[in-house]
């Protein structure tokens, strides 16, 4: 039987010299290595205990990798700049004693970040263990989750703080056109769609506390199956629907378009008659978007395995995801007269015949 560690385990990653050479072997570079050392000299000097082992929650080349000491364990985190990195502290650090469902910090040295570790079970791996009820139950859990966060940020003197985000227009036109890099990655004409005019209907005021990339991947449950959300670099204020439109738009969210809305309607602190609407436009282009990610690393690197996809929070890149992300996309498009003409196109996108290779 597949236990949650199953479906997290860890990449090793060295600490000392002894091991890099065979790192370096398995496939990491000598980078890799000395941040390992760099991490492990970093945590015994924070907290006063021995390092037994560092590993890589989502392979050797992501950003986060999980300090073992003997009894305990803590993420260690960078940030592609200075700048991301310190947003994430400042969020983290206002968050402390808040009862957010986001990680502790604890401490930032030499450009790393230390925080507790939410634990191994991610939200995706297990949303596909649950019955179809119980993913209707813990979907419900998940957006009151990312609610709490909402309430306690715009209740906080932090929230001055917070800047809009994804308000300009140049942003705007090129997120509403994922559906022309798609068919241009295809091969396939492009669908009449009027791009601008969905730009334009993707203006919302920037009032709300947003998470932004709010994917299954960047959630974890706790022993008591409660959702911590992990990954703070990239938050702002806008509309409010974003977060969820990035959940239920994902590849990995289980849970058909009517029954997602129905679920965020049940949870919503906004008006729901005037957010559904901009949680399916939103939600469209979120999915729109990983199909274009989908396409361009099957097209590199051919399929992986839905599981290790899970495993690693990598791009789902399996045969298994693709209809039902193709036409969740369809459902939310037909619900807008202005994307109505899209929803047979992203059906059609899951013909197995547009996803041979040349070989096949």
């Amino acid at each position: 039987m597949q236990t949650a560690e199953d479906d997290m385990k860890d990449v090793a990653m060295p600490t000392d010299s002894n091991h890099a050479e065979k790192l370096h072997a398995d496939g990491a570079d000598s980078g890799s290595d000395r941040s390992a050392e760099k991490i492990a000299r970093l945590a015994e000097r924070i907290f006063g205990e021995t390092v037994v082992k560092i590993t890589a929650p989502g392979g050797k080349t992501r950003d986060s990798v999980r300090v073992h000491f003997e009894d305990r364990t803590v993420i260690a985190s960078r940030r592609g700049t200075p700048d991301r990195l310190q947003r994430e502290v400042a969020f983290l650090t206002n968050m402390a004693g808040s009862g957010a469902p986001v990680p502790e910090f604890l401490a930032l040295d030499e450009n790393i970040l230390f925080q507790s570790d939410l634990g191994m079970t991610r939200l995706t791996a297990e949303m596909s263990r649950r019955s179809e009820s119980d993913q209707k139950a813990l979907a419900a859990q998940v957006f009151e989750s990312l609610w709490q966060i909402k309430d306690i940020v715009g209740g906080s003197d932090f929230f001055n703080e917070v800047k809009p985000i994804a308000t300009a227009n140049e942003w705007l036109v090129r997120f509403a056109r994922q559906t022309d890099h798609i068919a241009k990655a295809f091969g396939i004409p492009a669908p009449d769609y009027d791009a601008a005019a969905m730009a334009q209907k993707l203006r919302l005021p920037a009032r709300i506390f947003v998470k932004w990339d709010a994917r299954p991947g960047n959630a974890a449950l706790d022993a008591n199956f409660q959702t911590h959300w992990f990954d703070w670099e990239d938050y702002g204020r806008r509309g409010g629907v974003e977060d969820f439109a990035f959940l239920i738009g994902d590849e990995f969210w289980p849970i058909d378009a009517e029954t997602s809305l129905k679920l965020f309607g049940g949870s919503s602190r906004l008006r729901v008659d005037a957010a559904l609407p901009q949680l399916a436009r939103f939600a469209m282009l979120c999915a729109a978007q990983r199909l274009r990610y989908i396409r361009k690393q099957w097209g590199e690197h051919g399929w992986i395995s839905e599981g290790l996809a899970k495993r690693y929070d990598r791009i789902g890149g399996a045969k298994s995801l693709i209809g039902p992300l193709c036409n969740r996309a369809a459902d939310f498009a037909e619900l807008d007269p202005a994307s109505r003409g899209l929803g047979p196109w992203f059906r059609d996108l899951a013909d197995p015949t547009l996803w041979q290779t040349p070989e096949t």
